[in-house]
């Protein structure tokens, strides 16, 4: 009789739940003072800004529409990994992971409950349409129904999952107001296609500024605690020109350079997503060998040689009035000030715009997109 077919599924939530400590000065992450408290180590994993700016580059090259992805939540990922990876060759990788026996360790187990909150647990292949439903419906769950459908595919020849998911909520720290969202105001998609969208209005002080180097306008929104949503709107077909210089030097050029205003902020209510197989993501950031290694863990015993490691992973953005979900519930402390004028600088997203949402405390990037069209989810 033929041995039923067990998949070893890795769920890793990158759940990064803080509290403001204290007045921070707004701009982009600043690491913490010497008095602050440490961080718990499922949020000391901080993604390589550079490498995650060469992905999303490399997305963007490859789509036209709206990109959405996690780079802390990937390196979440990496770092998962590499718990079982205590040494170079491919016997100690197996050791370490317990795949000699096709069983993980109950300490490896335990340090991923630990440290990143994630949950390893067998589903039977045979029934692939049953193990992917099971999937689907736990990080559905797990992220109030934010992320739903995260693996679209699946195959009996897949030995191991490992499905990355991240849910982000968070209040702005100066709400807008829903009376003031125009239902049906023009977004400019391209220079042939516009749309009209819920666009969202407010009078309020934000740290801003126009690079006139880079054709753009960078607005800083502050939430209610540890995080901040850094908006790049490049001037009117200036998009692959402000891309190509997402660079870390040119972030922190604007977050030196970021001066608190009143400004009229137009901006849309939308909702957008992003998925995509890691194994076609990270060699972009120089891990093309990292999947040979995948198949090397499971590929020892017997009839496993061959098989596929994959790695899912999706992200969902919501931004409204209130605040946003996505990620990781965080936000930024600030004072808040009562404000009554008659005229202030204009900032109206009426076309494609950046969109980067950061953690202060952890330096972390936890979401990074672009919204090409704020309709197409």
């Amino acid at each position: 009789r033929m041995e039923p077919a067990w998949l070893w599924l890795w769920l890793l939530g990158a759940g990064i739940l803080a509290s403001a400590h204290g007045d921070k000065s707004p701009g982009l992450p600043q690491a913490p003072g010497v008095g602050s408290e440490p961080a718990p180590a499922y949020r000391q994993v901080t993604p390589t800004i550079t490498s995650f700016l060469r992905v999303y580059q490399q997305l963007a090259a490859e789509t036209p529409g709206n990109i959405l992805f996690s780079p802390v939540s990937i390196a979440s990922t990496l770092a998962l990994l590499s718990l079982g990876a205590q040494a170079d060759t491919s016997t100690q990788i197996l050791q370490g992971l317990g795949f000699n026996s096709r069983r993980p360790r109950r300490r490896f187990l335990d340090d991923i409950r630990e440290l990143y909150g994630a949950l390893a647990f067998s589903v039977n292949l045979t029934d692939s349409a049953t193990a992917r439903r099971q999937m689907n419906d736990y990080v559905r769950k797990q992220t109030y129904g934010q992320v739903v459908d995260c693996l679209q595919e699946f195959s009996e020849d897949t030995p191991m999952v490992l499905l990355n998911y991240i849910f982000f909520k968070a209040k702005w720290k100066h709400p807008f107001q829903r009376y003031q969202t125009q239902k049906q105001e023009s977004f400019f998609v391209n220079e042939r296609t516009s749309l009209h969208v819920p666009m969202m209005h407010q009078k309020e002080m934000h740290r801003f500024l126009y690079d006139q180097e880079r054709a753009c306008t960078v607005l800083q929104i502050e939430y209610s605690g540890n995080a901040l949503a850094l908006l790049i709107l490049p001037d009117p077909g200036q998009m692959q020109q402000v891309e190509a210089a997402l660079q870390p030097e040119t972030l922190r050029t604007w977050s030196q350079l970021l001066l608190p205003s009143v400004l009229d902020l137009h901006l849309p209510r939308f909702a957008i997503s992003g998925a995509y197989n890691l194994e076609e993501i990270l060699p972009h950031i120089g891990l093309s060998n990292i999947f040979n290694l995948g198949a090397d863990l499971l590929g020892a015993p017997g009839r496993l040689n061959g098989t596929i490691f994959r790695v899912s992973h999706k992200a969902a953005m919501d931004m409204s009035e209130r605040g946003t979900k996505a990620g990781a519930a965080s936000g930024l402390l600030s004072q808040p000030r009562p404000l009554n004028v008659t005229w202030a600088p204009h900032a109206h997203f009426n076309r494609p715009f950046l969109v980067l949402v950061w953690e202060v405390t952890t330096q972390s990037l936890l979401l990074l997109g672009k919204v090409a069209n704020p309709a197409a989810g």
